[in-house]
């Protein structure tokens, strides 16, 4: 039989699944019902200083979040984005790296394309929950703007929000 090809490169960014989908919804408890039929989600955690109820569904989360009725909602009429972002599940966070990778990345790209801002790429880091607990996340728009999260491993420390 054939030999299988290896490859041993070290990602900059060791993902190693989706982590979470957040929708924003114009009622949050028929989509959490729908989601619940659907798939058999259980609710995991209520978020209510946010309006977010995450709940589970395999090894990953759907976290549903109450749009601001301030502002068009999916389903308006309007050009509104529904996905509030996603998530990719990283294995290791080593934050100084993670930020430079993410940096070189979106000035190549921006340059490659003739965008370029002074300000360069807006990187967010925060704690916050997902699938594994909670953990360390970095935050960036891709060319599109959409949100990304880049999710670490959880941390030691599980109480938070």
């Amino acid at each position: 039989e054939g030999d299988v090809a290896v490859d041993e490169r070290v990602s900059a960014v060791p993902v190693v699944g989706l982590d979470h989908v957040v929708l924003r919804a114009r009622s949050l408890p028929r989509l959490e019902a729908f989601y619940a039929e659907l798939l058999d989600t259980s609710v995991e955690r209520r978020n209510d200083a946010f309006g977010m109820v995450h709940l589970r569904t395999g090894t990953a989360l759907l976290d549903i979040i109450q749009a601001d009725p301030t502002r068009p909602a999916p389903g308006d009429g309007a050009d509104v984005r529904n996905v509030d972002h996603f998530a990719f599940s990283l294995s290791t966070f080593d934050e100084p790296a993670l930020t430079a990778h993410v940096v070189r990345v979106v000035a190549a790209d921006s340059e490659r394309y003739g965008e370029t801002s002074a300000a360069g790429p807006a990187v967010e880091v925060h704690r916050r929950y997902g699938a594994g607990g909670f953990g360390r996340s970095l935050y960036v728009s891709d060319p599109e703007g959409n949100s990304v999260e880049l999710k670490g491993p959880p941390e030691g420390d599980q109480t938070g929000y």
